[in-house]
């Protein structure tokens, strides 16, 4: 399956390194194309805190599910 995250802004560095496996980055889109069985892993503490926002955290948009291949 293809999974999108849509965030409200730009990632950063600190964003991606808490996900496993990485992310294709595009902008405020993040993609993954999953195997089935494959897991996506996101360890939030793993960001930090910024200085500039006070927080660990970016917002997310939208989040797209689209299966490949198969159809359920």
């Amino acid at each position: 399956m293809q999974l999108q995250v849509i965030l409200i802004k730009p990632s950063g560095a600190s964003i991606l390194r808490t996900f496993r496996p990485a992310p294709e980055v595009d902008g405020t889109k993040l993609s993954w194309n999953l195997l089935k069985g494959e897991k996506l892993i996101s360890q939030d503490g793993l960001t930090g805190i910024s200085l500039s926002h006070l927080n660990s955290y970016i917002g997310i948009d939208q989040i797209i599910i689209t299966p490949q291949g198969e159809t359920p």
